[in-house]
């Protein structure tokens, strides 16, 4: 890869990663339309496997580092992931709330609504390999983050902290969600983190120099 070639992949890499924060803040804080709502939830993960090989370019702007490389792989997973366990998810609730509404007496509407509660067990290990994925490519970005200027070390040492906090919370309250175990969910800090991340790689995208 030339040097314009990583210019453009990070470019666009960072611009991926700031518009899947933007749909995921959408869907979670406005009330949208639900073919809108489910179009931001199913492009999120896309968004995510599109922005990581840009993030992974910048840093690799230099220096081929193992950490920046299997980051990368793992980014690319999680979103994946991510998109297996909103596809599942949209699934399930779209065919069973249309069985529950058309069930003609209360003992069917009730058995369906316990056969739903069963299978969204599916989607939980989905989403358990999303945030495990996600949570391993923060902390080896931050490992490469430490290799940049003073800036670029915060956001690294950031990383490495929300990381390895939201991967301890997952594996130690596993199978079940640490917000439904007594301690809190640090989503939303490695969706910040990320953020900051690509905003980092857009305003510092000159670093990569063009022969």
């Amino acid at each position: 890869m030339n040097d314009r070639d990583r210019l453009r992949l990070a470019t666009a890499g960072a611009v991926c990663g700031i518009l899947a924060t933007g749909v995921y803040l959408a869907k979670t804080l406005l009330p949208l339309p639900d073919p809108v709502n489910t179009l931001c939830w199913l492009s999120f993960g896309p968004l995510v496997v599109a922005g990581v090989p840009g993030l992974t370019a910048y840093l690799q702007r230099e220096h081929r580092r193992p950490a920046t490389e299997v980051a990368k792989y793992f980014g690319v997973l999680a979103g994946a992931f991510h998109l297996a366990m909103a596809v599942v998810q949209s699934t399930n609730l779209t065919y069973m709330r249309q069985a529950i509404q058309s069930a003609q007496t209360a003992e069917l509407k009730a058995s369906l609504r316990s056969i739903l509660d069963g299978v969204f067990t599916v989607q939980l290990g989905l989403g358990f390999c999303w945030d495990a994925f996600i949570a391993l490519t923060t902390l080896l970005f931050g490992v490469a983050l430490l290799h940049e200027r003073v800036l670029g070390r915060v956001l690294g040492v950031f990383g490495l902290l929300v990381g390895g906090l939201f991967l301890s919370f997952k594996l130690y309250t596993f199978p079940v969600p640490p917000a439904e175990a007594g301690l809190f969910d640090l989503g939303p800090a490695i969706g910040v983190w990320f953020l900051f991340m690509c905003v980092f790689v857009l305003a510092n995208r000159n670093q990569i120099a063009i022969a």
